[in-house]
């Protein structure tokens, strides 16, 4: 949708520049006419120069697109397989060209066959370019560039807020190792080893690490006093030793841990969530059952976030298990040291190559799509951004052609640089607050739709607004004044005598 709306933004572009171009070359399509030209013959020397640009830019664009989607592919870490990227290439060639081709190849064509020789006599008002159209032009072109910059920002925050989210638990130093299965008893003897170590300062055993809980843990069927017959019985489950809590740092509200005992395997530690659900008042020493086991609840923990935060926290509980296959182990200050700790332990007992991750990376992991479609969106604001200043170029150009005479008479009646300066910016200006007002609408339902998909999100203060506009403002009044400040020092009578 994006390289749909920059695919037109380019083409209303290339518009822009032919027709201030044409307009300037006006007189030289009319001494043509005067000798003897007809408008097909004006027609077809447009068609065939802008066909002959088109293909030019064409072979170009192939070219500079085989080179930046390897650079595309870096930055937001895919991989387009060759026989795809060659299809979408050339689909997508041949689909520019055919639009870019009828938008921008026909309608300067037949705009300038049907001038007039006697067009630079007439009023401005008998151009086929006519004020409304260029001033629509501008407007689409702030309301894209606008929007894009906007939604970059919007996108940024958001991916930021969630990279620094208290997820309510800690990530940091924090290393899993998948340990096989047949080996379940050299656990205690490696867990002896390791908090032996000066560079190992927790060690726990459990199922699954907290970043990423899927369904797979969702077991069916609890029950408990009171339970409603529409409430829900799934709950997550995560079998866990009894230094789990204790290396992630999840707080208790009440309760206890679990004691290394085997009397502990009848007893589960809950969160605040299922707290909730469950309806007691004070849930210690209750109990829950699930088929004919019956389990007495010891302690509650705070909520923490277990699964990406587009989803809502959910309700879990702890049970207990000494023999899991994934270790966790929390390491001190220095790293390479406590993983090479790590490794001899695990070479000392197993034949299998030693492989480990760390939390905070899997986390990172969560949020991966969302950063590629920041960063997307940027490459694609940037791009937008300089197409829209390429041409605001043709559209300054094409205005200033129109009140070359108008300066110079302004000029000598007295008005100073500054006044004619604000008077050329004015209707840019003016396309530039309906472009804000239609952009505000589009990014705020676009992205309030966006934001949905997430349980915990940014709040669309009116400043993120203000500043993707403000952006595109001072870019736009920088290049304005530029050029209209070269439009206005201009001599008075060469100005005069052009015209």
């Amino acid at each position: 949708g994006v390289a749909i709306l920059i695919l037109i933004l380019a083409s209303l572009n290339y518009v822009n520049l032919v027709s201030a171009y044409l307009f300037k070359s006006a007189g030289t399509l009319g001494i043509r006419k005067i000798n003897g030209a007809t408008s097909g013959n004006i027609f077809a020397y447009i068609l065939i120069e802008s066909v002959i640009i088109l293909f030019i830019a064409s072979l170009i664009a192939i070219l500079l697109s085989a080179i930046f989607i390897q650079l595309f592919q870096y930055l937001v870490d895919v991989n387009i397989v060759s026989k795809y990227l060659i299809i979408s290439s050339l689909s997508g060639s041949i689909a520019s060209i055919m639009i870019i081709g009828i938008i921008s190849v026909l309608y300067p064509a037949f705009v300038t066959s049907s001038y007039s020789p006697f067009i630079k006599k007439q009023t401005n008002n008998s151009l086929s370019y006519k004020g409304r159209l260029k001033n629509a032009f501008l407007i689409s072109q702030f309301i894209l560039s606008i929007t894009l910059t906007t939604v970059s920002l919007i996108i940024l925050l958001q991916t930021n807020y969630l990279n620094k989210f208290d997820l309510g638990y800690n990530s940091q130093n924090i290393v899993e190792v998948f340990l096989p299965t047949e080996g379940a008893g050299n656990f205690e003897a490696i867990n002896d080893n390791l908090l032996s170590d000066p560079n190992i300062s927790k060690v726990s055993f459990a199922r699954v690490s907290p970043v990423d809980v899927s369904s797979f843990f969702i077991y069916e069927d609890w029950r408990w006093d009171g339970l409603q017959d529409e409430s829900s019985t799934s709950i997550y489950n995560i079998p866990v030793d009894n230094s789990y809590l204790d290396v992630f740092r999840i707080p208790f509200l009440s309760g206890r841990n679990f004691l290394a005992a085997e009397s502990d395997t009848n007893k589960v530690i809950i969160n605040e969530k299922l707290s909730l659900i469950l309806g007691f008042g004070d849930p210690i020493g209750k109990v829950i059952s699930r088929g004919d086991r019956l389990y007495e609840i010891i302690g509650v923990v705070k909520d923490f976030h277990f699964q990406n935060l587009s989803n809502s926290i959910k309700p879990l509980l702890f049970t207990y298990s000494a023999s899991q296959n994934r270790m966790f182990v929390e390491i001190n200050q220095n790293t390479e040291q406590g993983i090479n700790a790590i490794k001899n332990q695990f070479d000392q007992f197993y034949n299998v190559p030693f492989s480990y991750s760390f939390i905070d990376n899997q986390i990172k992991g969560l949020y991966a799509n969302e950063s590629k479609i920041s960063l997307g969106i940027i490459v694609f604001t940037i791009l937008s951004i300089i197409l829209s200043c390429i041409g605001l170029i043709g559209l300054i150009s094409f205005n200033l052609e129109l009140k070359v005479r108008e300066i110079g008479i302004r000029k000598v009646c007295g008005s100073t640089i500054t006044e004619i300066i604000v008077l050329l910016n004015r209707d840019i200006i003016k396309g530039f607050l309906i472009g804000f007002f239609i952009s505000f609408w589009i990014t705020w339902y676009s992205m309030t739709k966006w934001l949905e998909d997430f349980s915990f999100r940014i709040s669309l203060a009116w400043w993120i607004y203000m500043l993707g506009a403000i952006i595109i403002l001072a870019i736009t009044t920088l290049m304005a004044t530029g050029l209209s400040l070269k439009a206005a020092r201009q001599n008075p009578v060469e100005s005069l005598k052009s015209n």
